[in-house]
């Protein structure tokens, strides 16, 4: 809905170290935005979607909007168009010890007249390790860990990818929005653009 907040990701990095091994950071998230198609949005597209884009850290591990939800770190900048990076600096819940695992939402807030733009259907997607997405680092050296997991692009599956010193970062439950026009059937806006598309 217009001016809608709502979870599309949710990422759940693993440290499996075991008990009294280092701990491990969260870096940074890369999402890229596009059509159904793959088309990658532009600013423009971006910018009459979306509000805002934040990760929340979930405190209490019992889903987005349930009990306490921490920022982790948001933007409202689209100039580098669909692709959008946060990253999350020295942030005490983007670090994961030993044996632990914290859980992450990736939440967009829709513009208020985003039903009103001709781009009404969206998806988010990751590629941990065509693009290294999912970044995690060393807690106490900052030393970057590379992903070796066969994984590729993520949009509605599940992921699960190791590193060196085997976190886990599983990401899944992609939201895919349709836009109603007022008053109208969803089946008669599918026959619409069906004739649309035709033309």
């Amino acid at each position: 809905k217009d001016g809608q907040t709502d979870d599309l990701l949710k990422i759940e990095i693993t440290n499996n170290g075991v008990s009294g091994a280092g701990a491990i950071e969260f870096g940074t998230l890369t999402v890229v935005f596009g059509s159904e198609t793959g088309k990658v949005f532009g600013s423009a597209e971006m910018n009459s979607l979306f509000g805002s884009i934040t990760v929340f850290y979930d405190e209490g591990k019992d889903g987005y909007g349930i009990g306490t939800d921490r920022i982790m770190g948001s933007t409202t900048d689209f100039s580098s168009a669909g692709t959008i990076t946060i990253g999350f600096g020295e942030n005490t819940y983007a670090t994961i010890t030993s044996a632990a695992s914290s859980t992450y939402y990736l939440v967009v807030t829709l513009k208020p007249n985003a039903s009103g733009t001709r781009t009404r259907n969206f998806k988010a997607t990751i590629a941990p390790l065509d693009r290294n997405d999912v970044k995690v680092r060393d807690e106490s050296t900052n030393i970057p860990l590379i992903l070796t997991a066969n994984s590729t692009s993520i949009a509605s599956s599940t992921m699960v990818t190791a590193v060196p010193i085997d976190p886990v970062a599983t990401v899944s439950d992609t939201a895919y929005f349709i836009f109603p026009y007022p008053g109208t059937a969803l089946e008669d806006i599918q026959r619409q653009m069906s004739e649309d598309q035709q033309e």
